[in-house]
């Protein structure tokens, strides 16, 4: 082809014409037509508007027959032959051809539209700036994606459940993440969550997933909108991971909206990979790139059918990371934001909680609770906790974690509110004398006055604050800064001050006639 000759756009006229006489004659085949294409599509503008009538009749239910359709193109263009509509019938292709004439036809249409965005895309090079020459790019690429003319119908797929009943079908059971006894945690091709407070290894217990995947000869994804590249070569260098595994590992940072070009991405990626785990790390800035309300049902089902639905899709376990409400009172069993988190979610959601803290120098306990199991799978104990994991730092540096069975987990470390015991002790450090134990209560109005007790009490034992009786009140200085990894001072004084448990009713520090401290809400390690 000489330089400068236009060059004719991709187009399928003879499966146009197959696929719109056949549907003239068979209901199948204009369920196909309708259905897998759009009338946008069709290259001949004939065509298109005999698609698009086709279309427009198909959607009033109207039953169609050859009189119908010729009377009302007549009625439409009065100009044109109706000619145009029995040659097309004479042409008419096979019914059982209908998929692949449709397939013929999006496919060059899809060419056309993309041609067309690229041709937009150099004329915003030419004209625009870089940042909204990119930003026009991606929306016509994006508008590929929305607009192809593909349109379905009806969503239901019906199921031979006859079939289903009667063949033994095997038990759903999870796969990947596993405790030291062999029972798995995530299943593949369902969705999970793992929602925590900040510090609470959320990130590390799914990168040991990864670990147990690459070590079993799997794969795995990570799109990270949390940590850098140097931060996770960190942790996984802690974790001992084989370099040799790590061509089965793909990590991404994602820094803004998962879009047409992140999905195609992402979506070559997997069929290279064909991963076993994909991780998200964290809905909450997944859904904030794509200026998304994760308090907003429609929102977080929208992203859910757009991004997590079709990666459990590829077979794949994906596992979310998220974050929970700040007030535990009002945390309920979901994620932080929309109800509709939990309700979503195809396998199983894990609140993980802090039973004991754990640095780079302190060996740490995180239990895992099964807030909903949709599968029914994992089995868990009394108080529905599917695991006790364990991180424990080595002298090398690197950094071990173990999953273990709650039932048979033993530990001397009694139950610690760290969170408030870490809040109490701010707040002493952060006054210069000292602080009276009804003023910490004011501080801490939003926890329960009991759990502040308990944090006072085993900052006291623990030599992290002193305590001095004058009267009926008792005050508190700071004495070493807490989370110091040096040791503190021995305590000179432990749970005293606190009423005994006694079944008998006694005065309060307050001089008030109450019942025996309630210590129900204690998570004791026994048992869980």
């Amino acid at each position: 082809m000489a330089a400068g000759t236009p060059r004719t756009p991709p187009h399928a006229t003879e499966a146009e014409t197959a696929l719109i006489g056949a549907a003239l004659i068979g209901t199948q085949a204009l369920h196909t037509l309708v259905t897998a294409t759009d009338p946008a599509d069709y290259y001949q503008p004939t065509h298109r508007r005999i698609a698009g009538l086709l279309t427009d009749l198909y959607e009033t239910g109207t039953n169609l027959d050859i009189h119908i359709v010729i009377n009302e193109a007549r009625r439409r263009w009065p100009q044109e032959p109706a000619s145009q509509i029995t040659d097309l019938l004479a042409q008419a292709g096979l019914s059982s051809h209908a998929e692949r004439y449709a397939q013929a036809i999006h496919n060059t249409a899809t060419r056309r539209r993309l041609i067309h965005a690229a041709t937009e895309t150099v004329e915003a090079a030419h004209s625009l700036d870089a940042d909204n020459a990119q930003r026009r790019a991606a929306e016509l690429l994006d508008d590929v994606g929305r607009n192809n003319g593909h349109r379905t119908y009806s969503t239901m797929e019906p199921a031979d459940l006859a079939e289903l009943v009667t063949t033994n079908q095997p038990a759903e059971d999870p796969t990947i993440l596993t405790r030291t006894d062999g029972q798995a945690l995530l299943y593949a091709g369902r969705t999970h969550y793992f929602a925590a407070e900040p510090e609470s290894a959320k990130s590390w217990i799914a990168l040991h997933a990864c670990h147990q995947t690459l070590t079993s000869g799997g794969s795995a994804i990570y799109l990270d909108l949390e940590d850098t590249d140097r931060g996770m070569a960190n942790r996984i260098r802690a974790l001992a991971i084989n370099p040799d595994h790590l061509d089965r590992l793909a990590y991404y940072r994602l820094h803004g909206s998962f879009g047409i070009p992140e999905r195609t991405t992402l979506m070559r990626r997997i069929e290279d990979l064909n991963p076993d785990l994909i991780i998200i790390d964290t809905v909450a800035k997944a859904l904030a790139a794509e200026g998304l309300d994760e308090n907003d049902a429609g929102d977080y089902l929208g992203w859910q059918d757009r991004v997590a639905e079709p990666l459990a899709d590829t077979g794949a376990a994906v596992l979310l990371i998220d974050h929970v409400a700040k007030s535990r009172e009002q945390r309920g069993r979901w994620m932080r934001g929309s109800g509709a988190k939990l309700g979503g979610v195809s396998g199983v959601s894990y609140e993980l909680r802090v039973i004991r803290p754990f640095s780079r120098h302190e060996a740490g306990t995180v239990r895992l609770k099964v807030n909903k199991d949709r599968p029914g799978g994992v089995h868990v104990t009394d108080g529905r906790i599917a695991a006790i994991a364990t991180i424990t730092p080595t002298p090398d540096g690197h950094t071990t974690i173990t999953l273990n069975d709650p039932t048979n987990h033993t530990t001397s470390e009694p139950w610690r509110p760290t969170g408030t015991m870490s809040r109490v002790a701010q707040e002493i450090e952060n006054t210069s004398g000292e602080l009276a134990h009804s003023a910490i209560r004011n501080l801490c109005a939003t926890i329960k006055p009991k759990v502040v007790d308990e944090a006072i009490a085993r900052l006291v034992a623990d030599g992290y604050i002193a305590q001095r009786h004058s009267g009926r009140s008792t005050y508190y200085r700071a004495v070493h800064p807490y989370g110091d990894t040096t040791p503190p001072p021995s305590p000179t004084k432990c749970l005293s001050h606190f009423p005994k448990e006694k079944p008998t009713k006694n005065k309060d520090e307050h001089g008030q006639v109450g019942n025996r401290v309630d210590r129900d809400h204690l998570e004791p390690i026994h048992g869980l």
